[in-house]
């Protein structure tokens, strides 16, 4: 579940840049939402730019050069994540990306490629 409170989801800056049309793929998503600790999520993202996340939670996503866009939804709450192509996946532990979600919470992510 990439989002938090619906009533109550590796490289470094130097790495090469990922070939055109390598984002899908299954990928291995770690987020935090309000300091609360690192979880992780099975994420695929398909040709089409759509996916699913493993709790069903629809995903659209888009690129532009290196950067990342992913919107998270269930239908009533949506969370954006932002971040940066590396060829591990997107972001790192060290240079994590940024995220938030219409009930006003924030955090940070990073995505490592699993195929």
């Amino acid at each position: 579940v990439l989002i938090v409170g619906a009533a109550a989801g590796v490289a470094t800056a130097a790495s090469a840049a990922p070939a055109a049309g390598t984002v899908p793929g299954v990928y291995r998503m770690h987020y935090d939402w309000n300091n609360g600790g690192y979880q992780a999520d099975r994420v695929v993202l398909k040709r089409d730019h759509t996916g699913y996340d493993s709790s069903g939670e629809s995903v659209f996503w888009g690129e532009t050069g290196q950067e990342i866009d992913l919107t998270v939804g269930d239908g009533s709450v949506f969370a954006y994540f932002t971040g940066t192509l590396t060829t591990a996946g997107f972001n790192s532990p060290r240079q994590p990306g940024t995220m938030r979600n219409d009930n006003g919470a924030t955090g940070i992510w990073y995505a490592t490629k699993k195929s």
